[in-house]
């Protein structure tokens, strides 16, 4: 089974010390192998969790997302990782593109359709926003 970092892990400010640390940890493991798309995702998750308590820019988190998706094209959590951190970045388009293509690789990841109804919002596009916020509701209710 594959073990993921996810960006809902990555919140508090208790982890803080340790992103320093899981980013050293995942370049060792990219040195030993260059195509390990799950150690790509989870150092992108780091830096971008280090951007959003020191606000540095996103590239190297979104460059880690685009090796990921390079190496694995179906790589849901790449793709809504990457959309979160053009969302922060307010590239609400890019945003959207990145959930749509992880809805499209998996119609049920509920985090995808909620990101993308924010981006909606963002937008102004309320529209959009509600019908993707209820689409989630209704994946998580079903669980």
């Amino acid at each position: 089974m594959k073990q993921h970092f996810y960006w809902n892990y990555v919140g508090s400010k208790d982890y803080y010390p340790l992103f320093n640390l899981v980013i050293e940890n995942y370049t060792k493991a990219i040195e030993l192998n260059p195509s390990f798309d799950i150690a790509y995702n989870n150092r992108g998750v780091a830096y971008a969790a280090l951007t959003k308590y020191n606000n540095r820019d996103y590239t190297k988190a979104i460059n880690d997302y685009n090796k990921a998706i390079d190496i694995n094209p179906n790589y849901v959590e790449a793709y809504y990782n990457r959309g979160v951190a053009y969302q922060n970045l307010k590239k609400y388009t890019e945003a959207i593109a990145d959930y749509t293509m992880a809805i499209e690789l998996n119609p049920n990841y509920a985090d995808a359709y909620d990101g993308r109804g924010a981006a909606y919002e963002a937008m102004g596009n309320k529209s959009k926003a509600k019908s993707d916020h209820n689409k989630a509701y209704k994946i998580r209710n079903k669980r």
